[in-house]
């Protein structure tokens, strides 16, 4: 009987501690565990290993600081407003500045990842310069003739002033597009051949180097996908056709339009191939057919009298030019957002 009357006294010495930590609503259903309590400074330490962190605010006034003092140093020894210059040196304070203070606030490792960053960033902003100069001076040499006639009107009996590139922009829409029409299906079956039948022999890897971004993107396509089609007993062009192209259209598709942005500037082969004319030509396979790039070129490189007209017309030619590449970029970019796979449910 004594041993009887112990037990739930036991009992219930042993769930008192869980009754502590555990708290109960009014109800009697057990809330979170609360964590234990500890006076300030008894946490076995830990809080040395805690450090401050540096704020956008701090990182954008470091470098605001770094820029105004190279701007008074270059000023100061006459070199003026030199873009590259100020770069470097605003770089070069910024790193010392920011590896200085984040190794005083955060530690070392932190300040040697600022200090790489910064570094990269240095560089990033110093391979910008010269693509921001070309563009901004292609813009502003190129704004003198872009207007209708430029669009609307050829050169065939043009002598200095007035005439326009609408040959040369329709010659390069038609070799562009029929550049395509023949090449985008042989690049496709091509890759196709790469990846799913080349098995790495001499002519898939001569081949690799002129197909190299559509056969990446049906590499990308997990292998599981066709081997659940095998195991379903689907022989392999259908697997090919119904799984894996589907899966890497929007891939392909982005490569497609890139490389029509690629080769749609292209000045050297347009030289020996459909050479220049004054005039349109909607035959491609009868003639010489003017295009943008080798307008612009002809343009600049043989001017005529007075030379001012056809420069003017050069830059114009590469603004437009850009405007097309530029436009196929934003495609290929909307292709690859609004057509990939959706992998969400």
């Amino acid at each position: 009987m004594a041993t009887s009357t112990r037990e739930p006294e036991m009992t219930k010495s042993a769930e008192r501690p869980a009754q502590d930590i555990y708290s109960t609503t009014d109800s009697g259903t057990p809330q979170d565990p609360k964590p234990p309590f500890r006076e300030h400074g008894n946490d076995g330490g830990a809080s040395a290993f805690i450090q401050g962190t540096l704020s956008k605010k701090v990182l954008l006034a470091v470098l605001a600081t770094s820029a105004v003092i190279s701007g008074l140093i270059l000023f100061t020894s006459g070199a003026g407003a030199h873009v590259v210059g100020m770069i470097v040196l605003t770089a070069l304070f910024y790193c010392v500045a920011i590896y200085v203070i984040s190794r005083a606030i955060e530690g070392g490792r932190h300040a040697m990842d600022r200090l790489v960053t910064g570094i990269v960033s240095a560089f990033f902003a110093l391979a910008m310069v010269p693509l921001v100069s070309v563009a901004v001076s292609i813009i502003q040499q190129g704004a003198a003739r872009f207007d209708v006639d430029f669009f609307s009107m050829s050169m065939r009996g043009v002598v200095g002033e007035g005439g326009g590139a609408y040959h040369a922009i329709l010659g390069t829409l038609i070799v562009t597009l029929l550049a395509s029409v023949v090449s985008i299906p042989i690049g496709i079956m091509s890759a196709i051949y790469l990846v799913e039948y080349g098995n790495r022999n001499r002519l898939s890897r001569a081949l690799t180097f002129f197909v190299d971004g559509t056969e990446e993107m049906l590499r990308l396509v997990p292998n599981e996908l066709r081997e659940a089609s095998y195991a379903l007993g689907v022989p392999k062009w259908l697997t090919i056709s119904k799984v894996v192209l589907p899966t890497a259209i929007a891939g392909i598709a982005t490569s497609v339009t890139l490389a029509i942005a690629r080769i749609i500037g292209e000045t050297a082969p347009l030289l020996v191939t459909v050479g220049i004319t004054t005039g349109v030509n909607f035959n491609p396979f009868d003639g010489r057919m003017a295009t943008l790039p080798v307008f612009s070129y002809y343009s600049y490189v043989t001017p005529g009298v007075p030379p001012e007209p056809y420069i003017d017309r050069a830059w114009t030619g590469l603004l437009v030019l850009i405007i097309i590449v530029m436009a196929l970029n934003l495609i290929a970019r909307m292709i690859s957002k609004f057509f990939a796979p959706k992998t969400g449910r």
